[in-house]
């Protein structure tokens, strides 16, 4: 897929990361300044990427190569972007009150430290600013390292095959992970279909030699997943959109603005119900790992443009046999959520 979209260009390494707790951060810095150095001295870096993919997030990420206990704490932030550093006002500080005597001297005693903080506070690495709404990079931000390496962060490219295109801001803040993806896992016949809110849904034709198919559903939390049988699917999407299937929000007006959803079919050779055979991606929403015996298929449904497409599975040592979710008719209980019961 890297080769076909970046028309032959082969990335040379890749690497694991989290903005979030900081892990791989700083191997990937070291990785940075080896191949910067490779081009030239302290060769510049940019970041490229598709619109809430995480840019801004990772430079901060990278920025503050400290204990993962205190990302986040006290470090100031770049104000709007599109400015080659535009720092944001330091918050006025409160005049001390009137001091006498004793007082006074124990003041003057404590005056250097005083300095020594606010100066250790200036020199705290400046943040850019990370949002999940697109657009919030305007034009290439330049952000120098002590180090010597120079990075750009550079608008995201909105794509025109991502869903998130067709989305509200508050729609995009729903259908954007906030957390790390729990996967939920539906074993399905033929014949089912699951609803990823009102945005898509997955038909399963045929489950091949098994009885079933497991489908395993990566989605941000914020996107409601919901079996339904396929005959009903469309019904229960235009019934329920905006409130039990969100997203969208609002109801059968706002998935008229989306359009109707176009069909893909794909066919995947299950490997059995301990791995996955492969992924079905959905751009901008997520993806859905396909558990199976014999040839699978499925037909995909999303609004037209949005790019759906079969790949290596991400995450393929899924347990398609013990690890499945049950439907409770209003609701997905996965395993791992039972309720607890009263003594």
């Amino acid at each position: 897929l890297c080769a076909s979209r970046l028309a032959g260009l082969r990335p040379a390494e890749v690497h694991i990361i989290s903005a979030k707790t900081g892990k791989g951060i700083a191997r990937l810095h070291q990785s940075a300044m080896a191949w910067a150095g490779r081009r030239r001295q302290f060769g510049d870096v940019y970041v490229v990427g598709a619109a809430n993919v995480g840019k801004s997030s990772f430079l901060n990420a990278l920025l503050d190569l400290r204990s993962p206990a205190r990302r986040g704490k006290g470090r100031r932030s770049v104000g709007p972007k599109g400015a080659d550093y535009a720092l944001a006002l330091e918050e006025d500080e409160e005049e001390p009150p009137p001091i006498s005597g004793a007082a006074l001297q124990e003041a003057a005693e404590l005056e250097p430290a005083r300095r020594a903080n606010k100066a250790a506070k200036r020199a705290r690495p400046a943040l850019l600013t990370a949002s999940h709404l697109p657009g919030t990079t305007l034009e290439p931000v330049k952000v120098r390292c002590r180090d010597g390496l120079v990075l750009f962060d550079t608008p995201g490219l909105v794509l025109p095959s991502q869903l998130t295109r067709l989305l509200t801001p508050q729609e995009v803040l729903l259908a954007m992970p906030r957390s790390a993806l729990k996967p939920t896992q539906l074993s399905l016949p033929e014949g089912k279909t699951i609803l990823l809110g009102g945005l898509a849904r997955v038909d399963v034709e045929s489950t091949g030699l098994a009885k079933h198919a497991v489908l395993a559903v990566h989605v941000a939390a914020g996107v409601k997943v919901h079996p339904t049988r396929t005959e009903r699917a469309e019904e229960v999407r235009a019934m329920h959109a905006g409130v039990m299937l969100q997203p969208p929000l609002g109801g059968p007006e706002r998935l008229d603005t989306l359009g109707p959803l176009e069909e893909t079919e794909v066919i995947v050779e299950g490997q059995g119900f301990r791995r996955a055979a492969a992924d079905v991606a959905i751009a901008g929403l997520g993806w859905v790992a396909v558990l199976g015996d014999g040839d699978v298929r499925l037909r995909v449904h999303a609004p037209r443009g949005v790019r759906v497409a079969e790949r290596d599975p991400m995450l393929p040592f899924i347990d398609g046999v013990k690890g499945n979710a049950k439907f409770t008719g209003t609701r997905v209980l996965s395993q791992g959520k039972k309720k607890k019961r009263r003594r």
